[in-house]
């Protein structure tokens, strides 16, 4: 993980509801073929449009894609 993971302080969508704390960073990494998602802080919920959803579906379909072609 090479990027800042953690909260960015923007909210590019707008607040979605009161409890919503912005933008948030993430990072995911291969560890001992374990899949890892690092959010850089406490997090108790997830909201993603359309888009972002669709790259964390890609995101994490590649790294899927890793592990499997590690066998």
């Amino acid at each position: 993980m090479k990027d800042k993971i953690g909260a960015t302080g923007q909210f590019p969508k707008g607040k979605l509801n009161k409890n919503d704390e912005g933008e948030l960073q993430i990072g995911m990494i291969i560890t001992n073929n374990v899949i890892e998602i690092h959010f850089g802080k406490p997090v108790s919920w997830l909201g993603l449009p359309l888009a972002e959803s669709k790259g964390f579906y890609e995101l994490f379909g590649n790294k899927i894609k890793e592990l499997e072609n590690k066998d």
